[in-house]
């Protein structure tokens, strides 16, 4: 399975938290603070990420989205 879309199983955003390009940043993560969301491993910096992603879920998902690309060009920095 893996062989055959190993984009499927990567980790949104780079592998960085999710909360934290929801809002605009990069953050590392620590890889107890995940979830699988429609299909995708959202990973999490730590608890409070975790606790301020998970009060807007979709919310927070779609800003994420919205700001990966510029993100992604900086995840190197």
């Amino acid at each position: 399975m893996f062989e055959k879309s190993p984009a499927k199983y990567e980790p949104q955003f780079g592998g960085f938290c999710g909360y934290a390009a929801s809002i605009d940043k990069l953050a590392p993560v620590e890889v107890e603070y995940f979830e699988v969301l429609h299909d995708r491993l959202i990973l999490q910096h730590n608890k409070k990420a975790w606790d301020l992603w998970d009060k807007d879920i979709e919310g927070n998902l779609k800003k994420a989205g919205a700001t990966w690309p510029t993100l992604s060009q900086h995840k190197a920095l």
